[in-house]
């Protein structure tokens, strides 16, 4: 499993946090994004989305 940094605000039972929007947090939140789309990406099959579409 990875682990991933981000706030969560839009978490049901997170608590909202503080979370000040300068460049270093935005490039944090980036940074655990990327890491999410890598993973993401890595375990998509995309033959197998295009059988199941066809």
């Amino acid at each position: 499993m990875i682990d991933l940094n981000l706030p969560e605000e839009d978490s049901l039972s997170g608590t909202a946090k503080n979370l000040t929007w300068n460049k270093k947090n935005l490039d944090i939140i980036e940074s655990e994004i990327d890491k999410l789309s890598q993973l993401v990406n890595s375990n998509l099959n995309i033959k197998e989305i295009e059988r199941m579409l066809n």
